[in-house]
């Protein structure tokens, strides 16, 4: 985390572990701490965003290929595909 003064703008600066980026700028009085949580959010929402696309491509490719039952599950949601033959 880093944040840096921008002649009147703060440019408020998040790095995660797995190298996804977030950047907030905002006025000097936006109070640091709320534009960490906020990029920690929108980071999280973000990578979450990212795995349900993922997903989403990989069930459409198992449904156009796949010949035999499917089960795909993420977190506490699961979809089944069966076999139209």
């Amino acid at each position: 985390m880093l944040s840096c003064v921008l002649t009147e703008y703060m440019c408020h600066v998040y790095v995660r572990s797995d190298s996804l980026s977030a950047v907030l700028v905002s006025d000097q009085e936006y109070p640091q701490r709320v534009a960490f949580s906020l990029l920690n959010k929108v980071s999280r929402n973000i990578l979450f965003g990212l795995v349900v696309l993922f997903v989403q491509i990989i069930l459409i490719l198992i449904v156009e290929v796949s010949t035999a039952n499917a089960v795909i599950s993420v977190g506490s949601e699961s979809v089944t595909f069966r076999s139209l033959d």
